[in-house]
C-alpha cells in the first residue's frame, strides 16, 4: 500500500504551526532553505521529513556533480560526492541507502528527486545570486527618501561623512583603506570598476574592513561569495551582474575560477559556450550565452605572493597591522564596554544606501589627464593597468560628488567634469599604495628592506661572527643577515619573515650568499644587492595646472585656508618635492608620505572630503 506524503496537503498546511512545517506538508520535492554562511553554499529541498542538501554544484560536459546529503528527520542516510545525472549511481544510492528509509516513498519516487535536483539547486542559485541574497533590488524609494539621499549627495564634506560613518561601523583607524573601498564600490557604475586585493596576516582584520565598508552600499549592488567554482558564473541571467561587485572572501575560494574572473575583468563581458538539458525533450543541446558586465570585484588574502596576471588586474591594499594599530584596536574594545551604544541602525544607514540608489552612470572627462599621464612612472609594465585605474577611482569620486559637479553635453550626451577636488582626493588616497604596487613590495615586505639597507654596513668598531661579515665595498664592510636577525628585529614568526622576504629575493633587492651550497641545518645568509628606486607616482598639483585654469571651481582657493604662497595650504603640503617621511628604502612602508602625512589629515578631512 503506498501512501503519498500530499495526501491531506491543505489540512496539513492549515495546521502547520511554522513556515516550515507548511513546506514539508505539502509531500512535493520543494525548497526549503540556503545558508550562505557554508562555504559550499548548500541548498536544502525536502520531501515531507525527508531533507536533500545539496552544495558545491559543479557541470562538467554533460554530468552534474554536487555534494549531496540525504537526511530523515535529521538523521543522516547518505552522504558524498556524485554525479546525479548518471543513473548507476543514483540508483546505488538508493537501493543501498534509502530504499525502504521512508514509509510510503518508492524507488521511483526516489528516483525522480535525484534526477530533478540538479536543475532545481542550478536555478535556485541562480535565483539567489540574481536577488543579491536580497528583494532589496525592487526597494521603491519614498519622496521623503529621495529627498534625504539627495540632501546627503550635496553635502561639501560627504566623503569626510562617510568616513564618520564607517567609525561609527567599529572600523579602528584604516582611513585610506576604508575610503578607497568605498570608492571602489561606488565605481560598479563606471565601465571600468576598480578591482581591489585586501591583503594581510590572519586575524589582521582585512575581511572586517571590506565588510563594514558593504554596510553603506545597499545590498543588491554586491554578490557576496566564499567559493566560486570555475563555471559558477555560467548559470547566471545575462545582466545578473552588471554594475555590481562580486565580494570573494579569501582568495583561494576564487582558485577555480580564476580565468573566468580575469575575463570578466579585462573583457567586461563573459560569452560562454555550454551543454544544457531542454527540459522539453529532456536532450542535451549546445547554448550560447553572454553575461554581461561591467563587473567589480574585491577579494581578500592572506598570500604574499598571488598569480601574476591576476595581481595586474587588481589594486592591492594592506591591513595595518602594526602593534601601534593593535594597541588602538584593543583601546577601542575596551572603550566600547565601559558605556552602552547600540551602533548603527538600519535608519542610520538607509540615507547611504538611497545615496548610491540615486547616482547615476555618467561619463566623466578630466580635461587635464595628460598632464596626470606625463608624471606617471614609465619603467614598469604594470603601470598600463594601474593609471587606468587610477583615472577610474578617480572617476568614482567624480560620480559619488555627482550633484555636486558641472554637467556638459556634446554630440555623444550628457557627461561629468572632473576637478582639482577630484585629483586630490584621489592622489592623497592612491600615491602610497600606487607607489607599493608599482615596486610590487607589501608594506612588510618594505619594513624588511628598510631594516635591511639602514644596517647593511657594519658600524664603528662593531664585530661579527666571520659567517656574518660580507665583502667590503667603497662605504664599508657589508653585513650579512639571516632568518634569525629578521626574527629578533621584528619579533615575527619564522614563517612570517620567510613569506615576506621571498619577493626581495625575487626582485632582485636582496640576493642569496653561498648560493647552491645549502644542506642540512645550514642557515640562509643573504645581504642588500639594491635599493629601488624612490619614486613620485602622481603629479603634483602644481604640476597640472595653475589656480587660473578654467577647470578648477571658481571657490576652491577661497574655501581652503591659504599658505604665503597664496596656494591652499593643504595643497602646498601635497607638493613637497623631498619625503620627509620616506624610508630608507624610498617606498613608504605605510601611507605616510608627501600626499599622506598625518598632519594633513586634519586639513583635509576639515576642507574637502
Amino acid at each position: 500500500m503506498t501512501t503519498n506524503f500530499a495526501n491531506n496537503a491543505a489540512d496539513a498546511i492549515r495546521n502547520a504551526a511554522t513556515p516550515e512545517e507548511a513546506v514539508r506538508s505539502t509531500g512535493q520535492l520543494t525548497f526549503l532553505r540556503y545558508d550562505p554562511r557554508d562555504p559550499d553554499m548548500p541548498m536544502v529541498f525536502c520531501r515531507g521529513p525527508l531533507d536533500y542538501v545539496v552544495g558545491n554544484l559543479q557541470t562538467s560536459g554533460a554530468n552534474t556533480i554536487c555534494r549531496l546529503r540525504v537526511e530523515l528527520d535529521g538523521e543522516m542516510l547518505f552522504s558524498g560526492r556524485v554525479n546525479l545525472d548518471s543513473r548507476r549511481t543514483r540508483r546505488e544510492i538508493i537501493k543501498e541507502h534509502l530504499e525502504g528509509a521512508v514509509p510510503g516513498v518508492t524507488m521511483a519516487e526516489f528516483e525522480r528527486d535525484l534526477m530533478a535536483l540538479p536543475d532545481l539547486a542550478r536555478d535556485k542559485l541562480v535565483d539567489l545570486l540574481s536577488r543579491g541574497d536580497s528583494d532589496t533590488d525592487t526597494y521603491v524609494m519614498t519622496a521623503d527618501d529621495e529627498k534625504e539621499a539627495l540632501a546627503l549627495a550635496s553635502s561639501p564634506t560627504l566623503l569626510a561623512d562617510a568616513d564618520m560613518m564607517l567609525d561609527r561601523l567599529n572600523i579602528v583607524e584604516e582611513h585610506r583603506n576604508r575610503l578607497i573601498l568605498y570608492l571602489a564600490l561606488t565605481s560598479r557604475l563606471l565601465k571600468e570598476p576598480v578591482n581591489i586585493m585586501m591583503r594581510g596576516e590572519s586575524s589582521a582584520g582585512k575581511s572586517y574592513i571590506v565588510r563594514q565598508v558593504m554596510h553603506l552600499l545597499p545590498p543588491e549592488s554586491f554578490v557576496e561569495l566564499t567559493e566560486a567554482t570555475a563555471k559558477s558564473f555560467y548559470y547566471l541571467p545575462d545582466e545578473a551582474l552588471s554594475h555590481r561587485f562580486v565580494i570573494i572572501f579569501e582568495q583561494p575560494g576564487a582558485e577555480a575560477s580564476d580565468y573566468t574572473i580575469r575575463t570578466l575583468q579585462s573583457e567586461g563581458k563573459l560569452v560562454i559556450q555550454t551543454t544544457v538539458k531542454n527540459p522539453k525533450t529532456q536532450q542535451f543541446e549546445t547554448i550560447r550565452k553572454t553575461l554581461h558586465g561591467p563587473v567589480g570585484f574585491i577579494t581578500t588574502t592572506t598570500q604574499s605572493q598571488v598569480n601574476f596576471e591576476n595581481e595586474t588586474r587588481l589594486l592591492p591594499l594592506f591591513a595595518d597591522e602594526t602593534p601601534g594599530q593593535t594597541e588602538r584596536i584593543l583601546d577601542a574594545h575596551g572603550e566600547a564596554r565601559e558605556g552602552y551604544d547600540p551602533g548603527v541602525s538600519e535608519t542610520d544607514l538607509r540615507p547611504w544606501h538611497n545615496l548610491q540608489r540615486v547616482l547615476k552612470p555618467y561619463p566623466v572627462v578630466i580635461p587635464f589627464a595628460t598632464r596626470i599621464a606625463a608624471q606617471f612612472p614609465k619603467h614598469s609594465q604594470r603601470a598600463r593597468r594601474d593609471f587606468p585605474r587610477f583615472l577610474s577611482l578617480m572617476d568614482s569620486v567624480v560620480i559619488l560628488h555627482q550633484y555636486q559637479r558641472e554637467k556638459r553635453t556634446n554630440e555623444h550626451g550628457e557627461y561629468l567634469v572632473a576637478t582639482v577636488e577630484d585629483y586630490a582626493i584621489a592622489r592623497f588616497l592612491l600615491e602610497g599604495p600606487l607607489q607599493r604596487a608599482i615596486a610590487e613590495l607589501s608594506p612588510r615586505t618594505i619594513q624588511i628592506l628598510d631594516h635591511c639597507i639602514s644596517n647593511r654596513y657594519l658600524g664603528d668598531g662593531e664585530h661579527l661572527p666571520d659567517s656574518l661579515m660580507g665583502p667590503m665595498d667603497d662605504h664599508g664592510q657589508l653585513r650579512i643577515f639571516t632568518y634569525d636577525d629578521l626574527v629578533r628585529a621584528f619579533r615575527w614568526k619564522t614563517s612570517v619573515v620567510r613569506k615576506w622576504v621571498a619577493p626581495l629575493f625575487d626582485n632582485g633587492y636582496l640576493v642569496r650568499m653561498d648560493a647552491g651550497r645549502g644542506g642540512s641545518g645550514r642557515k640562509t645568509r643573504f645581504t642588500v644587492n639594491m635599493a629601488p628606486q624612490s619614486m613620485q607616482v602622481l603629479a603634483g598639483l602644481r604640476d597640472i595646472g595653475s589656480h587660473d585654469d578654467a577647470w578648477i571651481p571658481p571657490d576652491a582657493w577661497t574655501r581652503w585656508p591659504r599658505s604665503d604662497d597664496g596656494l591652499p595650504a593643504l595643497l602646498s603640503a601635497w607638493d613637497a618635492d623631498e619625503n620627509p617621511h620616506a624610508s630608507s628604502c624610498g617606498l613608504p612602508s605605510d601611507d605616510t608620505s608627501p600626499q599622506n602625512s598625518p598632519e594633513d589629515d586634519t586639513d583635509l578631512n576639515g576642507y574637502y572630503l
